[in-house]
């Protein structure tokens, strides 16, 4: 850019033209120019002193330094930072020694603002312009937040990993981090997608409206559209938490105690339909619907499945604040299931029940003298092979363990019970399970205020100290481009 052969009206104009899409007043761009250009000036000369207006309607850029008028030195040592001498000062005004010379600034010469100057006030009027607009979309959006949506992807940003979503007919944007959709999707500009309205930010550099699909939210919305039951209060979700493109985990219960319905069973649907197409829509992820206990030591032996424990240690919660802590006490060959891949399953389970919880083998548990009860397995209808074990506490039965084939099988819809059947027991040991946990063999220990994330991801992505630079530029260079077809007329 070439800033001697550019008036300001062409300069504001150019960036008139760009901005038209923020509708903002032009009081209101002529400060923003203004601050603007102060800023980037203090850049260089932190401690003087500019002043600057901006008339937008008239196209006109009034900005002088503020000197200090020093007498005439003959040898001419004096700081021309921050002082003038009189003789130099008159031509500015009539000045005499001691008075504040108010001397001429012209942005757009290149003496004064180079071209990356002149790109870092282009860039700050960006980022000024976004957070005046940004106010708004907040009043406007902030009531949507939890709210399911439907819309078309407009782009996608590969330097920082982000979906921009157009919204508002293309006059708002969206923002959808990588790590907000779920694992192994891939969007495509144009067309049309779900999303859950997570968060609208306040003040932002970016885009306020921060979407996702990988949101426990997500699935909540999504399944209420799936079965009618949800939607019009009959069956209520108690609790839910995901870890998107492995499994979610949901508890519901009746809304009244009169319902003779079984809702984990309406939430299922006939041979699993219900829940299949809610997986469809998540990329075939499991969904696991158990019933909501208000006791926490029941709720945590349900959502494991009595028959994968063989005793239980549970510390009951001394405070409303504190957790319970419970010590689940496994076979070696049940080990797998409880904890899941990675340890996603145990992780899950404890948030949703809002426990802390301990694994231990029964033979880790009876070396650590570890005093627990033994699980009735008659209690939860279930039957168990007889058991040999060296723990504190023993447990045996006469009963055999139904076979595999007898268990129910429902598509896309495990529960605990139906995990067993679809998992192969042989096709792991203790030690791939370790190894798999990326830890050394030794008791599991899960907190429910734990992270629950594949440690194979990338970290969240940064939004508040994100890049936008690139983006920026683009107004700069749009800018740019208005300028350059001026000077060619």
């Amino acid at each position: 850019m070439n800033n001697t052969k550019i008036n300001a009206a062409q300069f504001i104009e150019a960036i008139k033209e760009v901005a038209k899409q923020y509708e903002v007043s032009s009081g209101k761009i002529g400060d923003i120019i203004a601050n603007s250009i102060i800023k980037v000036y203090k850049k260089s000369k932190e401690e003087c002193t500019l002043f600057c207006n901006v008339d937008v309607d008239n196209g006109t850029i009034e900005a002088y330094e503020e000197l200090k008028v020093i007498d005439n030195m003959k040898d001419g040592e004096y700081d021309d930072f921050f002082e003038i001498t009189v003789d130099d000062a008159k031509q500015f005004g009539d000045y005499k020694v001691g008075d504040v010379c108010k001397r001429p600034f012209d942005v757009l010469s290149s003496k004064n603002f180079d071209v990356k100057d002149m790109r870092q006030i282009m860039q700050i009027v960006k980022q000024k312009l976004n957070e005046v607009n940004n106010f708004k979309i907040y009043d406007a959006w902030i009531n949507k937040v939890g709210e399911l949506i439907t819309a078309p992807i407009e782009k996608y940003d590969e330097k920082n990993r982000f979906y921009l979503v157009e919204l508002d007919e293309g006059k708002n944007f969206g923002f959808l981090s990588e790590k907000e959709c779920i694992p192994g999707e891939t969007l495509r500009p144009g067309e049309k997608y779900k999303y859950y309205v997570k968060e609208v930010k306040q003040q932002s550099r970016g885009w306020p409206i921060i979407l996702s699909r990988a949101d426990a939210g997500f699935v909540k919305k999504i399944i209420s559209l799936e079965i009618p039951e949800i939607s019009t209060g009959e069956i209520i979700i108690n609790r839910i938490e995901r870890i998107a493109g492995f499994k979610t985990k949901i508890a519901v219960s009746a809304a009244t105690t009169n319902n003779s319905f079984d809702p984990v069973g309406i939430c299922v649907g006939p041979k699993g339909s219900r829940i299949k197409a809610l997986s469809e829509q998540l990329q075939n992820e499991k969904i696991e619907v158990m019933p909501f206990i208000e006791d926490k030591k029941e709720f945590l032996i349900n959502a494991v499945g009595a028959r994968n424990i063989e005793g239980l240690n549970f510390i009951p919660a001394k405070t409303e604040e504190d957790a319970p802590h419970a010590t689940l006490v496994v076979a070696e060959d049940k080990l797998a299931i409880v904890i899941g891949k990675k340890g996603f399953n145990i992780r899950l389970i404890s948030k949703m029940v809002g426990c802390s919880i301990d694994i231990l083998t029964v033979q880790q548990a009876a070396s650590s003298n570890l005093e627990y009860e033994p699980i009735d397995y008659s209690k939860y209808n279930v039957q168990k092979t007889p058991r040999t074990t060296t723990g504190s506490y023993s447990h045996h039965s006469t009963n055999n363990m139904p076979s595999r084939n007898n268990r129910l099988n429902i598509n896309d819809y495990m529960s605990n019970d139906e995990l067993l059947s679809q998992f192969d027991e042989t096709s792991h040991s203790n030690d791939d399970i370790y190894k798999n946990l990326n830890v050394a063999k030794a008791p599991i220990h899960v907190d429910n205020n734990q992270d629950v994330m594949d440690d194979t991801l990338d970290e969240d992505f940064d939004y508040e100290n994100a890049d936008f630079g690139d983006l920026e530029s683009e107004f700069a260079d749009e800018i740019n481009d208005i300028l350059n077809e001026e000077n060619k007329k």
